[in-house]
């Protein structure tokens, strides 16, 4: 994903710092407190101490008021935050300051993007674009922003535009071949993706995105294939066990794809576990899910989605009452998280997984009859 890489440069954290390029004050003991914060600041930043540093720039801000790289600092520690509102001001005034450094637009663009401002972000790509021609990140922006906009045809168009400046670049055939996919059109993806493979052939994501383009022609004895292929380059590849696992149950080899999924869960086990789960529901395995759920749950003890399907799968064993307690922990969840549906269907099931009250009026010893008893032997 190159959103996260461009933030990075964005905020002059890898590399030449962007930072050191700060004009010089005119007091020289300002600039050197400035200089000295700039370098605590970052070492804050890979640190992973992300509010020390933005109070660091704050500080920094204040002393260099005038200081573009500071405020895309700021904008980018305010992205790890997923703090969209605060990001979005802060890399304005970033651009206000440099409006010629593309990676601030680049920044920005991104943030109103995720802000859901699609025209603003497209406009901040463009010109940032119009800067530099060349730019990958901005075409790879700009394709990602027109697909989320719902136009494919936009993203292909500046794809293709991107990829005549840059004929070598791998994430450029990556993306275009993944709009291909995305718009169901293998054959296509195909000869992009196979352009990718001759300048990295040892980019297994590459070569998984191949096996899919197989799978969707029809030939899944080739993409398995492809992907075990993809598996002996890179092993460590997680994404390569779950896309086998999905092919192998797609054609009904279930068995196949558990143990594959499995291997998937010693490199992203909350995940692999969660995909079982899902799994043994299908199959009505109760007693596999429940393993598999709990096991989510103590890895990810938040995630409300593993304590409500944990709660469904011990209400099909009739194990109510446990049920019953879980459910309550998907719901309280659910609640904190502002999840309304999910918030709606733990209460439906909860209605069914309730016993009756029991009723408090103690029944009497003999029924109330105005007949006679029948004879019971006495």
């Amino acid at each position: 994903m190159i959103w996260p890489v461009l933030l990075i440069l964005s905020a002059g954290l890898v590399g030449t710092p962007v930072l050191a390029q700060t004009p010089p004050m005119r007091v020289p003991a300002v600039q050197q407190n400035v200089n000295q914060l700039l370098r605590q600041g970052r070492e804050l930043v890979r640190q992973g101490n992300l509010t020390a540093a933005l109070e660091l720039y704050q500080q920094v801000a204040e002393l260099s008021p005038d200081n573009g790289a500071v405020f895309a600092a700021i904008g980018y520690i305010h992205t790890q935050q997923r703090n969209w509102p605060a990001a979005l001001i802060a890399y304005q005034r970033a651009v206000t300051l440099s409006p010629k450094n593309a990676d601030f637009l680049n920044a920005l663009a991104l943030v109103q993007a995720e802000l859901g401002d699609y025209l603003e972000a497209s406009g901040s790509y463009n010109r940032s674009l119009r800067l530099n021609a060349r730019q990958v990140t901005a075409y790879l922006g700009l394709a990602a922003t027109q697909e989320r906009m719902g136009n494919p045809q936009a993203s292909l168009a500046t794809l293709g535009r991107g990829l005549v400046l840059n004929p070598k670049s791998v994430a450029l055939h990556e993306a275009l071949g993944r709009v291909w996919l995305k718009t169901n059109q293998p054959e296509r993806a195909l000869d992009t993706l196979t352009r990718a493979a001759q300048l990295a052939p040892r980019n297994t994501t590459i070569q998984r995105l191949i096996a899919l383009s197989w799978a969707l022609k029809g030939d899944t004895p080739r993409a398995k294939q492809l992907l075990l292929n993809a598996l002996a380059l890179n092993p460590q590849d997680a994404e390569i066990y779950f896309q086998l696992a999905k092919l192998l149950e797609t054609t009904g080899d279930l068995p196949g794809a558990i143990r594959t999924y499995e291997l998937a869960a010693q490199l992203q086990p909350a995940r692999a576990y969660t995909t079982l789960g899902q799994l043994y529901m299908q199959q009505q395995n109760w007693e596999q899910a429940v393993l598999a759920y709990r096991r989510v749950i103590e890895l990810e003890p938040e995630l409300a989605i593993a304590h409500h399907q944990l709660g469904l799968a011990l209400h099909r064993q009739q194990k109510n009452l446990e049920a019953e307690s879980v459910l309550l922990t998907a719901r309280s969840l659910y609640q904190r998280q502002d999840n309304a549906t999910g918030f709606q269907q733990v209460e439906q099931l909860l209605n069914q997984v309730k016993p009756p009250p029991k009723s408090k009026i103690k029944p009497s010893k003999r029924p109330e009859s105005a007949e006679p008893l029948p004879y019971d032997g006495y």
